[in-house]
């Protein structure tokens, strides 16, 4: 299969439409505030919340003492306010564990209760000049609504009680073999505790801030860094296969005699009988070497490219 085709043949994406908007329903939103908001997430997560620019949003993680990722996350401040998007299968869990070291700080964490937008393709920047007052390139703030951008395609988070009508032509899980397609660490509960943030290529997006000072599991997360103890990272790959996949499953190599695991489906899209995936596999896996879903002798996969976007694409 040539898989430098593979991404034509989805035609999914192929065919979207001009102005397409997706209900995402699978993303969350969490508020922090308080007087000591800032300074508590910053001792919590691996970005520099402090100063993060209000004209941005980065990428971040929350990690246990271990540096394992309890979750992954954009992050963004909106005047006395810090949001995190994040899968609602993280909402719960993430809210509960900030809650557990946030005791003794000037704090409060809530879920909002939101409608959460995707609007992509060619006439999404007009449809969005028109409904809002766009001020940046990755991130528009308004008093009631913030919108993170990438190139044409954006996540509209609108608090506003009447919301501009659209018409919902893409289902969500298009929308996220657009994310799949950019690389991006969609992490979900399935994978709390497996991974350090480097695994997710976290250092390249700009979500690790080495720094700052403490902050939970900063010690393996420097050691990863500086003695070059991290041996994997996140992979796109595209092929074809005629079974259901889901997250977790393994991925095999093609060696000269058989197949070994070399590693596991951290996301996936498929459409029919193609797919495309990212997963967490060894970072020095040669780019034409050829995989398989664990004992699917009829699957085949290939590396799309080694996922390392800039914090500045959604």
């Amino acid at each position: 299969m040539d898989h430098s085709k593979a991404i034509d043949e989805l035609t999914t994406f192929a065919d979207l439409p001009d102005l397409g908007f997706a209900s995402l329903k699978h993303l969350g939103l969490i508020k922090v505030t308080g007087t000591q908001a800032v300074d508590f997430l910053q001792g919590q997560f691996t970005c520099d919340v402090v100063n993060l620019d209000q004209n941005t949003w980065c990428w971040g993680a929350h990690c246990d003492a271990k540096g394992k990722m309890i979750s992954c996350f954009r992050l963004f401040k909106q005047a006395d306010k810090i949001f995190l998007l994040l899968p609602q299968s993280l909402i719960r869990l993430q809210i509960e564990h900030l809650k557990k070291y946030a005791v003794f700080h000037q704090v409060n964490i809530e879920a909002c209760d939101i409608e959460l937008r995707g609007i992509c393709g060619t006439d999404a920047s007009a449809w969005l000049i028109q409904h809002y007052d766009i001020t940046g390139e990755t991130l528009s703030l308004g008093e009631h609504y913030a919108i993170l951008h990438a190139q044409d395609r954006a996540i509209i988070i609108d608090f506003s009680a009447s919301l501009p009508e659209v018409e919902y032509n893409l289902n969500t899980q298009i929308w996220q073999g657009l994310e799949i397609l950019n690389g991006y660490p969609l992490f979900e509960a399935a994978h709390q505790g497996q991974f350090v943030p480097q695994m997710l290529n976290l250092d390249t997006l700009g979500g690790i801030c080495l720094t700052k000072g403490c902050y939970i599991g900063q010690e393996t997360i420097a050691r990863m860094t500086y003695r070059g103890g991290n041996k994997r990272a996140l992979y796109v790959l595209t092929g074809q296969s005629q079974h259901t996949h889901t997250i977790g499953d393994s991925i095999e190599m093609q060696l000269e005699k058989g197949y070994r695991k070399a590693g596991e489906v951290l996301q996936i899209f498929q459409n029919q009988h193609l797919c495309l995936l990212t997963a967490v596999m060894r970072n020095d896996v040669e780019h034409n070497m050829k995989f398989r879903f664990a004992h699917e002798d009829a699957s085949e996969l290939g590396i799309h490219t080694q996922s390392s976007p800039s914090s500045s694409t959604l």
